[in-house]
């Protein structure tokens, strides 16, 4: 499954009182995040992903994703085990004049995806081990 979210930062928004909202997901395993920065925040908006009140990306507890006219892209493997299966994106553009719009987009794969694939590489390493390549 993959998710799109546009989140609107308006021009001069303060760290002090950032714009927040919720991503909301289902349970599994996110495996790729995007964020899609516009030209012309010349680095002034920043976001940060938050999970639970905590920091989920950047991984730093105190950094945040700041850049212009870019796509970052992110491989993960960050299980989302408890309710809300949600993420709060976080973001503020101070002394920026004009409103921006980021994208963030999320790929997860189901509960049952993830133990497919964890047996068929259980059970490729068997096969592997049997035939005399993998130890």
């Amino acid at each position: 499954m993959f998710y799109d979210f546009s989140i609107v930062i308006p021009a001069d928004t303060l760290e002090s009182a950032p714009v927040e909202q919720t991503l909301k997901l289902t349970a599994g395993v996110i495996q790729k995040v995007s964020i899609l920065f516009p030209p012309g925040p010349h680095g002034m908006v920043k976001l940060r992903l938050r999970d639970n009140g905590h920091q989920f990306l950047p991984t730093n507890p105190d950094g945040y994703f700041a850049t212009d006219d870019e796509v970052l892209d992110i491989d993960e493997f960050y299980e989302l085990t408890t309710e809300p299966y949600s993420l709060k994106a976080i973001a503020y553009s101070p002394g920026t004049t004009y409103n921006h719009t980021l994208s963030v987009r999320i790929g997860v794969l189901r509960p049952e995806d993830v133990e497919k694939a964890s047996g068929l590489m259980s059970a490729l390493r068997k096969f592997l081990k049997l035939v005399g390549i993998g130890g």
